[in-house]
């Protein structure tokens, strides 16, 4: 006691390196398995596709504190607001980076590469899981829980198999499970002492971070918040109607404080377009392995003693029992139908993300389990036991796999047995021998878990530098690339599994795949210019539709695909083979120097174009603005449909039914002979009906795959045009099926419209800084400039020093209307309600303190 009274600080020093071995359990494995095989703890999916390259993209711009509006987010954008559901808002995030910094200022590390990325996963969630201890044991504190009891709800909590899934899935997500246990903390403490400073900072903290975070607080601290109302505990000192009148101010203080990063992640939310095709919920789950919660499952798996201090009826007489007990068969209830999934998903298609509540949930029953599990007859220990037995059954005859850790856990209840038999209490060694024995369950749960569910999802470095991810030899000629082109250009390359591969590759690319972005873009494709995407999914969007105009209107300077390009546009020459191990990949320079930057002094009027190629030329020669009425006339392009001849080819064709019975079959489409036309535009509505399959459209070269009727990210768009060489027949070919099928245009293009634009519009010099664009122009007439960008609220300009209005135009570009003489525009681009966000954010501050201070008297 006096070493304590002389060292203050000693106790936090010992309870951080309590939480530094906790978190050694779950990452001592995963450092292991990194630096002996290299294997790598992200998932190969979105782990390699969007965690790991977003994070090197988002610190190479915020480190160099660069404009939040970037090109290289896919055609462009403003990264701050579009990847806010995953990074940009989360304050782990920032700690993080700051490290970086740091180690990059004075130490020897390159995070510019995607090497650099796979260790920082694993350190950032390996203290994530010791900051998750520290708050959760915290919490605890709350449950009149004292140690050894407290230390093992907390790490029963922080060493959850969910902990691990979450972070090696999707990474940000493991911020949240350290903001639930804060956030009851706060609340708790609250009713406990009148002291809310806890509580704002937790829900502060929950609503910066992430908006779909807090969609999940507010169903979960609300259900909690009215179970404290109702049963209120001894020790309240906030009377129950209070609890709810005192705590809207606070939640109030916390939203203003949060403002900046939750309503920046609303507006990316009512932004986005995510339409999902029709789908049925299942009143019911199927019962497969994925959900077996108390065995095996996929998404958390939990110790079956959870169901024994479930079924401990005898010990709900401690008001904290209760409450969790009450809790966690609300959730058990609730995972037995895929209604729940949705709820916790905002009503949309069933996700089980909200698994960590359970988690939560049983880790505090099971602590107290421990604390009071000798009030317990050997008849109640008995029927506590009784659920084990259906159970054993069901984990014998549909669970599979490793489940070692079962034989710790029945360890556990065999001396638990022993002591309840025998009416003894438990010595104090005894407990310390118990809560050895859930660490050593955690541990090997885990183990399974990995064996058992994530060791399929998993790589190691060598895919870092596979060809189809990253390729040293490809970087070079990227680099190369990248070096002579302007500020504007791009270059057409993705790989089809690292779709981000121009934030892998750093150059201006033509594609994103990220659950959230301006929807606006997602319009420009599928409506506007109907541009067929080469994969029917939600949360991407990909390159141009092998169209020269699209390549034009957008600065394609670059085209590098895998294999022969047999699809290569018209005006890109192949320059080399690019060759690495067994792919090799073609690249090809655009010869057509149109300016995609530029001044033009022509306007078209929407209405008068009708078609997407229409749309091209209007926008290759001048510039098309929304409720604005066009200076030039447009000369529309013909429909060529009714020239054609039509033919089934292994199909039989109803009306607009088309069933084909030979794989490849579908309709060959003659067109009559005309030497100008280089390609042909094939606008039409084609539909699987059946079967339930993946299949794909095919015309001669171009290649669409099609996911299965019921997949659940399908984006079904209708019609599509499909740019294809002027070949005789054109063939469209399908899978084996029925179909709806009818082409509904055809136009045809020889490119005299772009090359003569190339030459009429005026080109202008754009140079690129930290925080905005220059753009060095000599215009002889009234023009607007129009810039290869996506049009964002927030976008500024200055001309010659003066404000200027930036509009959108050509769909989704941007334009300034520009004088004649003027010489010097600048653009750039400030988040939109920033001045508002910063007000919010003060008045949220000053009266965190004043009703904090206002609290403290009698109320």
């Amino acid at each position: 006691m006096k070493l304590k009274k002389q060292y203050p600080y000693l106790k936090w020093f010992k309870l951080l390196c309590v939480a530094l071995l906790v978190a050694a359990i779950v990452y001592v494995p995963v450092f292991y398995r990194y630096f002996a095989h290299g294997v790598i703890y992200s998932g190969a999916g979105d782990g390699f596709k969007q965690m790991m390259p977003f994070q090197m993209f988002l610190y190479d711009r915020m480190s160099n504190l660069s404009s939040y509006y970037d090109i290289a987010l896919g055609l462009g954008g403003d990264y701050l607001t579009d990847l806010s559901y995953y990074y940009t808002t989360s304050p782990i995030m920032y700690a993080n980076f700051l490290c970086i910094k740091l180690f990059e200022t004075f130490g020897h590390i390159d995070p510019s590469t995607i090497n650099f990325w796979p260790a920082n996963q694993m350190i950032v969630a390996y203290f994530k899981c010791v900051l998750t201890f520290l708050v959760t044991y915290g919490m605890f504190k709350m449950f009149d829980l004292k140690n050894p009891y407290r230390f093992l709800g907390a790490m029963l909590y922080s060493t959850s198999t969910i902990f691990y899934y979450f972070n090696f899935t999707w990474s940000f997500f493991g911020d949240i499970l350290l903001f639930l246990p804060l956030s009851i903390w706060g609340m708790e403490r609250f009713f406990k002492t009148r002291k809310i400073g806890l509580f704002i900072i937790a829900i502060a903290l929950t609503l910066f971070s992430n908006f779909y975070f807090s969609y999940y607080e507010t169903l979960t601290l609300g259900g909690y918040l009215i179970y404290r109302m109702i049963f209120t505990h001894p020790d309240d000192i906030v009377t129950r109607w209070k609890k709810l009148w005192l705590l809207i101010p606070a939640v109030l203080s916390s939203f203003c404080l949060a403002s900046f990063g939750f309503l920046t992640g609303v507006r990316s939310f009512l932004n986005n377009d995510r339409k999902l095709s029709d789908y049925e919920i299942a009143p019911f789950i199927d019962f497969t392995p994925k959900y077996h919660i108390f065995s095996n499952g996929f998404y958390f798996t939990i110790t079956f003693i959870a169901l024994v201090a479930l079924f401990s009826f005898k010990l709900y007489r401690h008001y904290y029992y209760r409450l969790f007990a009450v809790f966690t068969w609300i959730l058990l209830v609730g995972a037995l139908t895929p209604y729940f999934d949705s709820l916790f998903n905002g009503f949309s298609y069933p996700q089980r993300r909200w698994g960590y509540l359970l988690v939560l949930s049983t880790s505090v029953l099971m602590a107290l389990w421990l604390k009071h599990l000798t009030e317990l007859t050997w008849r109640d220990y008995l029927i506590s036991l009784l659920p084990l037995i259906p159970l054993a059954i069901a984990t014998v005859i549909l669970s599979s796999g490793r489940m070692w850790w079962m034989v710790v856990s029945g360890l556990i209840l065999a001396i638990a047995a022993f002591y309840i038999y025998h009416q003894k209490n438990l010595s104090k060694k005894m407990i310390h021998l118990i809560v050895g024995l859930f660490i050593i369950q955690q541990f090997v749960l885990l183990l399974n878990y990995h064996t058992n569910n994530m060791l399929k999802h998993e790589t190691d470095m060598s895919t870092l530098h596979a060809p189809k991810y990253h390729s040293h030899i490809l970087q070079q000629v990227i680099d190369e690339i990248t070096e002579r082109q302007s500020p504007l250009e791009r270059i057409d390359y993705m790989s089809t599994y690292a779709i981000n591969s121009n934030m892998i590759y750093h150059f201006n690319g033509v594609a994103l795949y990220s659950s959230i972005f301006d929807g606006s873009i997602l319009d420009y494709y599928d409506n506007l210019m109907q541009i067929n995407m080469e994969f029917d999914s939600n949360s991407t969007y990909r390159l141009l539709g092998n169209r020269a105009n699209m390549y034009a209107l957008w600065g394609v300077s670059d085209r590098i695909k895998k294999g022969d390009d047999p699809s290569i546009p018209y005006g890109m020459i192949r320059e080399k083979q690019i060759k690495e191990s067994d792919r090799t990949w073609s690249h090809s320079r655009n010869t057509i120097h149109y300016p995609a930057a530029h001044l033009t002094s022509k306007v078209y009027t929407p209405s008068d174009l009708k078609s997407p190629l229409d749309r091209e030329h209007a926008m290759l020669q001048g510039v098309v603005i929304d409720g604005k009425k066009g200076n030039t006339a447009f000369k529309t392009n013909p429909d060529l449909l009714k020239t054609a001849t039509i033919t089934p080819r292994n199909a039989k064709q109803t009306g607009n039914k088309l069933k084909v019975t030979k794989n490849l079959g579908g309709l060959d489409i003659s067109m009559p002979r005309n030497e100008h036309y280089k390609d042909y535009y094939l606008e039409m509505d084609v539909e699987l009906l059946s079967p339930n399959q993946r299949h794909y459209l095919k015309v001669d070269d171009f290649h669409q795959r099609r996911t299965g009727l019921t997949y659940k990210y399908k984006r079904f768009v209708t019609p599509v045009t499909v740019r294809v060489p002027a070949n005789e027949p054109m063939q469209l070919k399908l899978k084996k099926g029925i179909y709806r099928v009818s082409i509904k245009h055809i136009y045809g293009e020889d490119y005299s419209t772009l090359k003569k634009a190339a030459q009429e519009v005026t080109p202008v010099k754009v140079t690129k800084t930290r925080q905005s664009f220059r753009i060095d122009m000599k215009p002889t007439k009234k023009s607007y400039l129009v810039l290869p960008i996506p049009y964002r609220d927030g976008l500024k300009a200055e001309v010659d020093g003066k404000e200027r209005p930036v509009l959108k135009a050509n769909g989704i570009q941007t334009a300034i209307p520009i004088n004649k003489g003027e010489q010097t525009a600048i653009v750039h681009y400030a988040l939109p309600y920033w001045r508002i966000y910063l007000v919010m954010t003060v008045f949220g501050l000053i009266s965190a303190f004043v009703y904090r201070w206002w609290l403290r008297r009698k109320i």
